[in-house]
């Protein structure tokens, strides 16, 4: 992160679908103190996101 000078505190990451594999991205934003917000189609992956502590909600609700 320092050789991107960006700070994660202040910043919102989208994330598509969670993956088994694709967890570890949103898992280090969110340590770094990054808003991360998960859409997912999976009603049993958007709960498994819900209760890792990602913030999980509609596509159509994301574009407004």
């Amino acid at each position: 992160m320092r050789a991107t000078n960006l700070l994660l505190a202040v910043r919102a990451l989208w994330w598509r679908d969670l993956a088994g594999s694709d967890e570890a991205l949103p898992l280090r934003a969110k340590g770094m103190g990054s808003r991360v917000i998960v859409t997912e189609v999976d009603p049993v992956r958007a709960l498994e996101a819900l209760m890792e502590g990602f913030d999980v909600m509609p596509m159509q609700k994301l574009r407004k």
